[in-house]
């Protein structure tokens, strides 16, 4: 591994650097909101329908930074760009603790949904552009998400038990601050994609078979994903009744 990155130059060592950390933020918000979800919930009177409304804005706002991560670039280039939407993430959780208006929460995630999607959007381009499409760096970059989500539910238990689910909330805000300071610092060759470049207008792909299965497949993990990992616990902990049917299950075997 030594080897590897010593193949790398300075400047794509830090951008592969800020990228990784990044990704563990990534990893870090989305399994977050699973955890603060239930005690939001209480502290704002929130039901089951208003909660998993805000998790739909969250996705709405990862499927808008689909778009955005790909146009904006155009117009303020690729860093000004990512420092921009990343930044998003940081804000949403900010608005979180300012108040329990359902419309308020419901655009505070969608905030923290534009800025996970961009930031997924451009460390993939990003990695890929300045390793060659290494897969070696691929798959690091997506386990420093792994670890981001391993740690999640231990960082809420540790904040939440000093100062509640606020705490834990202001914690993800400041490393998304750092993320965004990061990306600042970073330097990009051909910072600024080409307008005139055809194949930035292009929509030949949506004729691609196999780009269509494998968008269908993102599709239904992404469901899956924030079913168990965003709403789940928070579905369980609203039904005692359920838990105790389990522990009782549980005992007499």
């Amino acid at each position: 591994m030594r080897k590897y990155w010593a193949g790398f130059n300075r400047d794509t060592r830090c951008i592969l650097l800020v990228c990784f950390f990044a990704f563990f933020f990534n990893g870090l918000q989305t399994l977050m909101m699973g955890s603060i979800l239930p005690d939001m919930k209480v502290s704002y009177g929130l039901t089951d329908t208003q909660a998993g409304l805000m998790l739909s804005g969250h996705s709405a706002g990862n499927l808008a930074a689909c778009f955005l991560s790909g146009l904006v670039p155009l117009w303020l280039g690729r860093r000004k760009s990512i420092v921009l939407l990343s930044a998003l993430a940081a804000t949403g959780f900010t608005m979180m603790l300012v108040s329990g208006n359902l419309i308020w929460l419901v655009a505070a995630f969608a905030f923290t949904g534009m800025g996970r999607g961009s930031v997924s959007n451009f460390n993939n381009a990003t990695v890929n552009r300045v390793t060659d499409g290494s897969p070696t760096a691929s798959n690091l970059l997506h386990s420093f998400f792994a670890v981001g989500a391993i740690s999640a539910p231990l960082v809420f238990l540790l904040f939440s038990r000093i100062a509640g689910w606020r705490a834990a909330v202001g914690a993800i805000i400041l490393l998304g601050v750092l993320v965004s300071l990061s990306f600042s610092r970073v330097r990009l060759k051909n910072d600024r994609p080409d307008r005139a470049d055809r194949a930035q207008k292009s929509l030949a792909f949506l004729r691609n078979r196999t780009y269509l299965i494998l968008s269908a497949m993102m599709f239904f993990y992404l469901c899956a994903e924030y079913a168990i990992n965003g709403w789940l616990v928070t579905y369980l902990q609203s039904k005692p009744q359920l838990l105790a049917q389990f522990t009782a299950t549980g005992t007499d075997a």
